[in-house]
């Protein structure tokens, strides 16, 4: 299996967004998501297949890769109440307000997985590299904006969550 196909198949792995589930863009969306995200570099000491699972499983976990959300229509309770775009929710800042304006819509969708890419790999070069099974929470704590984790973190349910998505993903790949 190539990059590409074992990409898909995780991402055909984790749940679809409940109003996505009989849109017929939605294989589409899906196979653009997973070519782009197959295309991806690991960050020094971390395997492809592993990084590609964390961005896929952070993106399902932020907004199940809804087709709407995604175009940039979120309902009033959604995308951190209007402040996060793309799939990844990312928030307006240095690091992003060049590519805002790409941080939603389908033909933004190359700029949305670099976008979310290098904001996981500022986290992960935050925290403490760790094997596999450790590194990943941390760097999803300081995705959120909560900080590494360690004991000056309280356990929070989307970590969970995360970690959960990863862990499919990352079977899913093989």
């Amino acid at each position: 299996m190539n990059a590409f196909e074992a990409t898909l198949a995780a991402l055909l792995k984790l749940p679809v967004y409940k109003d996505d589930l009989k849109d017929e863009r939605k294989p589409a969306q899906l196979a653009a998501i997973a070519l782009e995200v197959s295309r991806l570099k690991p960050p020094s000491g971390v395997g492809a297949k592993e990084w590609r699972s964390l961005v896929l499983a952070v993106g399902e976990a932020e907004s199940g890769y809804s087709l709407r959300i995604m175009a940039g229509d979120c309902r009033p309770f959604e995308c951190d109440r209007g402040r996060a775009r793309s799939p990844w929710q990312m928030h307006e800042n240095d690091h992003t307000r060049p590519f805002w304006a790409d941080l939603q819509g389908f033909v933004g969708l190359h700029v949305q997985v670099t976008q979310a890419d290098k904001m996981l790999k500022r986290a992960y070069f935050q925290c403490p590299r760790t094997p596999a099974d450790v590194w990943v929470r941390p760097v999803v704590n300081a995705y959120a904006g909560k900080g590494c984790g360690g004991t000056t973190i309280a356990p929070w349910r989307g970590a969970d969550l995360r970690i959960h998505y990863w862990l499919v993903a990352w079977q899913a790949m093989g």
